[in-house]
């Protein structure tokens, strides 16, 4: 081809692409404006969305770090890195649980944020955001409406347990093992579309991802594998497909043999000496009898919320048998039918891996239990609430597919329930993070009084021990809030009070300190813990040693060397170390 020919196409493509707007045909400027139309609608949907979601969760903001929040604030303080995470077993009962990119995320917004739970709150706000966000990509993939798939993830977003579990800074894992699955989810879906190899590897990546949060994030390989199982059983010769999925595996392996290598083993000592068996199967019973509480919230919603989402149920149901008898192929047909296998996967995961923790844990929903109570529990169902929800879409997109083609008018018969249930959730939800920011104040004020109790007073230097004692700890703390990770999760001064080991009656199953700062000899009269005739070797994890001690049945003059005590009497800690020095009182330890 002539080069003056060559000239004259790049100057038409040129003149073409730069051509002013009223130049182009009628119909580009129409779909130009559609395409710009649709995203601004997008996003002001998912601000709106935002804005929602904030409303109902800022009453909590004001409330306070609650159980094992405690000991995980102080332990970030003290680790002086996070890739430690990734390479050593990082729970205080060894063997345990494995969850590096979610400690990592709590170590990495402590040294941005500090040790201050509204900052904390902010971001784990945040993080909820991003789950909504997520789930309606998800959800988008057979809704047609934007407006509908925006209401369903609404009705997911503000659930009061949802909420709730949103609260405690240590249900973190939880919310990054969802984001995580609902993003792989997304870029599976894609990757079947389009094949393109970044989105495979987007899916493999964000599994892993979710696995790295917390176990629960395991969920994610059963909707993955089952969509993608459906593209090879239904295309056979797509070698593609069966490449995809032996990447799940390989992926799965490599999960699995990282966790082996750092905790030592393939299971979990957090059972202690249950047997599996006889947890999963406990656990799975306590789920499934607890879970339709969780899930509807009936025990605590008033009178006229029971009624309004009793309306909404009925509604549903009338509308959704309309639908089904109208409906030529039923809502399980094409993308629905595998949207709708990836939300029972979804829903069902979660109950056979969250059993043993479910044994161990899990309580009822109550109207007699505390709002922190209510948010520690509803961790367990985070996950299988998304795919209830993501189960909702798909039956809901069918009727309303269905309506439109019958009679469009009767569309919104399919908006009303769910309108009826966002304003059950949405009021039961802002009462609940109002009640939680009262109640974790107030049992809060026990640990701003131990560390008030510190501050104008000089602690030792060598063989620093400092007893908290007359503490009645409040119920949803239990014995599992020590004051030694009380006080060095909210000392101002972490250097002032790390080397110190501070005691309270009841057992303190841990303690926290530099590595290499404490040894037997320093923490006397507490000696190495001993199971079975052997000590229990302290863990170290980047620059921190979590020592495991014994208490001395008894403290008293003669072996309080240089240790200062602390009685707790009306709100506020008194100096009674002159008492114990004086032989007038003994302590006895747990």
């Amino acid at each position: 081809m002539p080069p003056n020919v060559h000239r004259n196409i790049a100057h038409t493509v040129a003149a073409h692409s730069e051509a002013p707007l009223m130049a182009r045909p009628p119909h580009q400027i129409m779909e130009g404006w559609q395409r710009q139309r649709l995203r601004v609608l997008q996003f002001g949907g998912m601000v709106l969305l935002a804005i929602a979601i904030a409303l109902v969760y800022w009453p909590g903001l004001r409330g306070f770090w609650v159980r094992d929040d405690f000991f995980v604030v102080a332990y970030m303080r003290l680790v002086d890195k996070p890739l430690a995470f990734f390479v050593n077993d990082h729970f205080p009962t060894p063997g345990a649980i494995f969850r590096p990119l979610g400690y990592a995320s709590m170590w990495i917004t402590q040294a941005l944020f500090g040790a201050e739970y509204r900052a904390q709150s902010l971001v784990d706000l945040g993080l909820h955001i991003a789950v909504a966000v997520a789930l309606f990509r998800v959800i988008n993939l057979v809704l047609r409406s934007r407006n509908l798939a925006l209401l369903c993830t609404l009705a997911f977003a503000i659930h009061p347990a949802v909420i709730s579990t949103v609260l405690v800074w240590t249900n973190r894992f939880d919310v990054l093992a969802a984001l995580f699955c609902l993003l792989a989810l997304r870029a599976a879906y894609d990757w079947l579309d389009d094949r393109r190899p970044v989105m495979l590897a987007a899916t493999l990546m964000f599994a892993l991802a979710a696995m790295a949060s917390k176990e629960v994030g395991i969920a994610v390989l059963a909707p993955v594998f089952l969509l993608w199982l459906g593209a090879a059983i239904h295309e056979p010769r797509d070698a593609g497909v069966k490449k995809a999925m032996l990447s799940l595996l390989a992926t799965t392996l490599v999960y699995v043999a990282w966790r082996w290598t750092v905790l030592g083993t393939p299971a979990s000592n957090l059972a202690g000496g249950t047997p599996l068996a006889e947890l999963v199967g406990k656990g799975i019973y306590k789920w499934l009898d607890y879970s339709p509480d969780y899930l509807s919230f009936w025990p605590r919603l008033e009178s006229w919320q029971r009624g309004v989402l009793t309306g909404a149920a009925l509604t549903f149901t009338v509308v959704f048998g309309f639908a089904w008898r109208r409906s030529q192929a039923g809502p399980w047909h094409d993308r629905r039918g595998e949207l709708l296998l990836s939300a029972l996967a979804i829903s069902s995961s979660p109950i056979l891996l969250q059993a043993p923790v479910a044994a161990l844990n899990a309580a009822p929903l109550s109207a007699g239990i505390s709002a922190v109570e209510v948010a520690m529990q509803s961790r367990l169902y985070y996950l299988s609430t998304v795919g209830a929800t993501l189960f909702l879409a798909v039956v809901l997109g069918a009727a309303w597919d269905t309506l439109e083609a019958y009679k469009p008018r009767l569309r919104a018969a399919v908006v009303l329930p769910l309108v009826l249930m966002i304003a059950t959730f949405g009021s039961a939800a802002y009462r609940t993070t109002t009640d939680y920011g009262v109640r974790s104040r107030e049992i809060g004020l026990l640990a701003h009084a131990a560390v008030a109790s510190i501050a104008g007073v000089n602690l030792p230097e060598q063989d620093c021990h400092v007893y908290f004692l007359d503490i009645q700890p409040p119920p949803e703390w239990s014995i599992y809030v020590s004051m030694d990770a009380v006080v060095k999760a909210l000392a101002p001064d972490l250097h002032r009070v790390q080397d110190c080991l501070f005691h309270n009656e009841y057992p303190t199953f841990f303690y926290f300190a530099p590595h290499g700062h404490l040894d037997p000899r320093k923490s006397l009269p507490f000696r190495p813990l001993e199971m079975n005739g052997v000590i229990v070797p302290w863990l170290h994890v980047g620059g921190l040693d979590i020592a495991y001690l014994s208490a001395p049945p008894k403290v008293d003059r003669d072996n309080a060397g240089n240790g200062m005590f602390f009685s707790y009497e009306q709100g506020q800690f008194r100096d009674v170390t002159s008492e114990i020095t004086a032989g007038r009182r003994e302590v006895h330890l747990q």
